[in-house]
């Protein structure tokens, strides 16, 4: 059943917004909000909190997740792209709105170079290094192809994890590849993380000719021996919040006309209901330029994400960024419960070759067999 949320009309959302910046959460909770046009720091600070709180409780967030998916990955896209202190790692900057320039809280979460690092080295923990970090980038997509822009520039990628998900890979030693090994012997304890654990992946376009900055959230890297100004194109955000994640995937409104990449799958009513209602209400911010594709939950029906088109059962979730050359057979939960990691530090395979076709695994995954899983968490097929 959808929440109460689908009712609200528009404008009580973008009011409930606009009076303390940003809070999803409490305007699905609570009567619609009276519109108003001023805001104070106070009340930004108490909702972003709210927010932040949630997703530290195991039962708030699978109630929140549970009630409504679409509402649930707005809030994790408020939280993950809040204004971030540069003081603390992984800290919202109670002092600023969302929406203002700077780096924002997931770009201050740990690399996945920090993490993974050279055999015989112990990652930095997580209160200690550069709190910004400027992003490693890698210009393969997980298909090994290389997504280029109008400008004939790559789009470029990384992925980070926060607290939760970084120090339980430290804490299990799971940074190495000889570390999960250790997973194969028996009696090994299963990986489960944290039920406040995230991860982002995030794809980034170099920014040129006929780009508009105020679009986008922007960073700047050293590219070719020049300063280069990035713009963040796609953002998969996911949580544990389930045992199972929970899957949400975002991206910038322009990437048809940037990178020439539709999204091929339909966005669902109910996502195309609360992106309106968003984009309303962060008018004049660069978050307007955003939307939600779709939800996963389950491995079969979500009713905040697609049909798969070749399998009506399973239900599929893209991002022309990310998935740009697979999008019809792209789930991202069925993907991740392979993470796993077998005999002689095998992985499991990406894909099935049905037809002669490179197509994702949808639906309900093939069994691991004597592979161990490594609770969805694909990133550790990085640990050397």
């Amino acid at each position: 059943m959808r929440s109460p949320l689908q009712t609200r009309s528009a404008v009580a959302w973008a009011g409930c917004l606009i009076a303390a910046f940003a809070l999803i959460a409490g305007c699905r909770r609570q009567q619609p909000a009276t519109p108003s046009t001023t805001a104070t720091p106070e009340n930004a600070a108490a909702n972003i909190q709210k927010i932040q709180s949630m997703l530290q409780s195991s039962s708030a967030a699978q109630s929140a997740v549970t009630a409504d998916a679409a509402a649930y990955a707005w809030d994790l896209f408020i939280y993950a792209n809040w204004p971030a202190r540069t003081d603390v790692r992984g800290e919202p900057d109670l002092s600023k709105a969302f929406g203002v320039s700077g780096p924002v809280v997931w770009q201050t979460w740990k690399t996945s170079q920090d993490t993974y690092v050279a055999p015989g080295l112990t990652p930095v923990p997580w209160d200690q290094g550069p709190v910004v970090e400027p992003p490693a980038l890698q210009a393969d997509m997980i298909d090994g192809k290389v997504l280029t822009d109008k400008n004939g520039n790559p789009v470029t990628y990384e992925v980070r994890l926060n607290q939760d998900t970084f120090s339980y890979i430290l804490s299990r030693k799971l940074y190495t590849s000889a570390g999960q090994m250790q997973l194969l012997q028996k009696g090994a304890q299963p990986v489960q993380f944290p039920d406040p654990s995230l991860e982002v992946k995030a794809a980034w376009r170099l920014l040129g000719s006929g780009d508009d900055p105020t679009h986008y959230l922007t960073t700047t890297v050293q590219y070719q021996g020049v300063v280069r100004v990035l713009g963040l194109s796609g953002l998969h955000i996911t949580s544990r919040a389930l045992p199972q994640w929970v899957w949400t995937t975002f991206e910038q409104v322009e990437n048809p006309q940037t990178t020439g990449v539709n999204l091929l799958l339909p966005i669902p009513g109910s996502v195309q209901t609360i992106n309106q209602q968003m984009q309303s209400a962060l008018a004049g911010t660069r978050w307007a330029y955003y939307r939600l594709n779709g939800v996963q939950t389950a491995f079969l029906q979500n009713a905040d994400a697609p049909p798969c088109p070749h399998n009506a059962k399973a239900t599929c979730n893209a991002n022309t960024q990310i998935e740009a050359n697979f999008q019809l057979s792209s789930s991202c939960i069925t993907c991740h419960s392979l993470a796993s990691i077998g005999p002689g530090g095998l992985r499991h395979g990406f894909w099935n070759y049905k037809g002669g076709d490179q197509q994702g695994f949808v639906g309900n995954p093939p069994p691991l067999k004597s592979d161990v899983a490594l609770d969805f968490v694909w990133s550790m097929r990085e640990a050397q």
